[in-house]
């Protein structure tokens, strides 16, 4: 009969649901799991957009995207540029331009 069929496809519905949201779990552990230095208990570094490291680096958002690579910087699953603090610790060097 038919309402068993749409029972069995409201069940297999509901489980990929479930599934989806398990898989996000999933892949949050895994980026916080990445972003952490390996061996180490401590926690993950602080990650900021180009704009914010800008702003505290004084650096010109035009330059900083032009060198992003060269400043440690990382572009995001979502398609943003990031660059971490301890990267900004390291490239003190202010704006040449």
């Amino acid at each position: 009969m038919r309402p068993e069929r749409d029972d069995c496809l409201e069940v297999l519905l509901d489980r990929r649901q479930q599934l989806a949201r398990e898989l996000g779990e999933v892949e949050e552990a895994l980026w916080r799991k990445k972003m952490a230095p390996e061996g180490s208990s401590a926690p993950a570094d602080e990650v900021l957009r180009i704009r914010e490291a800008c702003a505290r680096m004084r650096w010109s958002y035009s330059w900083a995207v032009k060198h992003w690579r060269e400043l440690g910087g990382f572009k995001d699953v979502d398609g943003g540029l990031k660059i971490r603090a301890s990267a900004l610790a390291r490239n003190e060097l202010g704006n040449p331009s």
